[in-house]
Order: structure tokens, then sequence, then C-alpha cells
């Protein structure tokens, strides 16, 4: 069968756009795991408790982490010889842990979101590439003059270019073209696929008419 515009997966583009999101995302969980780290449970137990900026308890807990990342005690490697030492390298490993949490679980939060992200853009575009390859369009329409629509959250981020069609009945219906096609031009023919998207309205993917791709509709 013949390549559609929805072939092409835009990942780079969708790295590209949610770079910025991701990135303040990330800082705000960085801003979380400093109030934690500012918290009393996470202070060192000996001297008096002291409040700093959350920024700061954080850039120390990353510093401390790093710090006793390089410098494990011996002891604490290999044979353990009493029970003293038991409990200090208990408490260090554990210490090690909590402060390794602050640092790794906000960009594992970060890097989940993303994948979610790619994963879902993915979805979309191989959901309209099935309705294409088994034909099964919803509708044809013409792309009205001047053919743009107002952008959107599913255009921004599904990498889509919304256009409006006009039917036979003169009812003109938004639709969402992949961005790495070539821009609708007024008066060309397009065929329309549905999406399943999250929201009760109704969706449309579309691309250029070609006769090869028949209008069967329904399921």
């Amino acid at each position: 069968m013949a390549s559609t515009p929805f072939d092409r997966i835009p990942k780079t583009r969708v790295l590209i756009q949610i770079a910025a999101p991701a990135f303040g995302l990330l800082c705000f969980f960085f801003m979380c795991a400093g109030v934690v780290a500012n918290s009393v449970s996470f202070q060192q137990p000996t001297g008096p408790v002291a409040a700093i900026p959350f920024w700061e308890a954080f850039y120390r807990k990353t510093g401390e982490f790093f710090f006793h990342l390089v410098h494990i005690p011996d002891g604490c490697m290999g044979r353990i010889l009493n029970e003293f030492q038991a409990q200090q390298c208990e408490l260090f490993w554990w210490e090690l842990f909590r402060e390794s949490l602050l640092l790794i679980v906000p960009i594992i939060l970060v890097v989940g979101m993303i994948g979610m992200s790619l994963n879902e853009v993915t979805r979309l575009y191989k959901q309209v590439q099935r309705r294409i390859q088994k034909k099964k369009s919803a509708f044809v329409g013409v792309v009205t003059d001047p053919s743009g629509a107002p952008g959107d959250l599913l255009s921004w981020f599904y990498c889509l270019r919304p256009t409006i069609l006009q039917l036979e009945n003169l009812q003109q219906v938004r639709v969402y073209i992949p961005l790495e096609a070539p821009p609708p031009i007024p008066g060309e023919k397009f065929v329309a696929f549905e999406i399943a998207t999250q929201g009760p309205k109704k969706q449309y993917a579309a691309m250029l008419y070609t006769p090869h791709v028949a209008i069967v509709r329904g399921e």
C-alpha cells in the first residue's frame, strides 16, 4: 500500500515541543524534593534543626549523596566485624538510599511522562494507519478558504495541523493533518478518519484524497 502522512511518527518533533514543559515539571519535582529534604526527618539528628530554603536543602542533599557515593566506608564493602559496625553500615546505606530517592525519583517521573507522551502519539498515528489500511473513512470534504483553524491542545500534543473541510451538505468540520505533510490548499479534496481521543466530541484525522482510499462507513 502507498505511504500516507501518518506513516512517519514525529517523535523528534514531540520531544522538542515537550522539552520546555518537561523541564518545568522537573524543576517543580526538584522543588518538592527540596521541601522534603528540608523536613525534620531528613535533617541530621545532631545540632539544632534549621529551616533553610528548599533549593539550598536540595542542593545540600545532592552534594551529600555524591559525596557518600564516592566515599563508601571500607568496612561496609566487605566483611562486617562486629555489631557496632553493622549498625553504622546499616545507617549509612539507609541514608544513601534516601538521598538517592530525592535525586532519582523526580528524573524517573519526568522520563516516565515523556515516554507515556511518545507512546500516546504513536498510538494515535498507528490507529489512523490501521483505519487507512482498512479503508474505514468517515467522509470526504473539500478544504475551505482559508483552510486553517485555531490550534488547540490536541493539535499541539499530537503535532497536527487543524484544518477545516466542507462537506457536500455545506457543513464544515475540523480535521487534523500531520505537520509533516504538505499544507493543504483550498479546494483540495481530503478524506477523513475518526480517531479515538479523550472527550465526548468526535475528532477526525485527514489525508489528501486518492482514488485507492475508498469510503467504507462505520466499523
